[in-house]
């Protein structure tokens, strides 16, 4: 194995991709506290049920290795998850949102990404996976300033030190970072997020266009 790039390994160890999918246990009161400042607990909890099941609906197939990191305590809904959609279950560590992504990557994931991104699916990831042959990394930016998918093909801590987690400056200042540590950078198109009233209020239209 000297000499081999970090990707070649993962494919002759792992012949799917490993994609990990970061989430909370689905609870009331400990999910979308700013959707729930909006609407309430119960609406808050059934959106954070629906958007986590879409991302796996979305994700889960023969192409991937998923496996499911989440925060909080693990509860029935939880346990459900990972029994349909056939799913290793991991509980993220302490510390802020980037120790805990880079625990996945370090978890031998190639692939990090959230479950509030209604348009993140299998060819989002798949793009991301591609740009991995000619790049070290490759995020995918959300509208807000943050990204909601980052891939690299083999860890570095240092794009996770230093970053305004919360903010609108999370997806710059980790380019930055990396561009400094002269790694080669891929850029996705941007997706959105729901985070408060008005995105659930996108989401609830993008469902009803696609159901009706």
């Amino acid at each position: 194995c000297l000499g081999a790039r970090p990707e070649d390994l993962r494919r002759r160890y792992y012949p799917r991709p490993r994609v990990a999918v970061l989430t909370r246990a689905p609870q009331r009161r400990a999910v979308k506290r700013r959707l729930a400042a909006a609407l309430g607990d119960d609406a808050a909890l059934a959106a954070h049920i629906a958007l986590a099941e879409g991302a796996l609906d979305a994700l889960c197939s023969d192409a991937f290795e998923c496996e499911l990191w989440f925060a909080g305590a693990a509860n029935e809904r939880l346990l459900g998850w990972g029994r349909r959609y056939g799913l290793a279950l991991f509980e993220q560590p302490g510390g802020d949102l980037g120790e805990r992504m880079l625990a996945a990557l370090k978890g031998g994931a190639c692939v990090v990404v959230g479950t509030d991104v209604p348009e993140l699916d299998a060819s989002y990831v798949a793009r991301a996976l591609a740009a991995l042959t000619d790049a070290d990394v490759v995020i995918g930016p959300v509208e807000d300033g943050g990204y909601c998918l980052i891939g690299m093909n083999e860890p570095q801590a240092e794009l996770f030190q230093g970053i305004d987690w919360g903010t609108g400056e999370v997806c710059a200042q980790t380019i930055r970072k990396a561009n400094g540590l002269g790694l080669r950078v891929a850029t996705l198109y941007t997706l959105w997020d729901v985070d408060d009233a008005k995105d659930h209020a996108r989401w609830r239209s993008l469902r009803e266009r696609a159901s009706g």
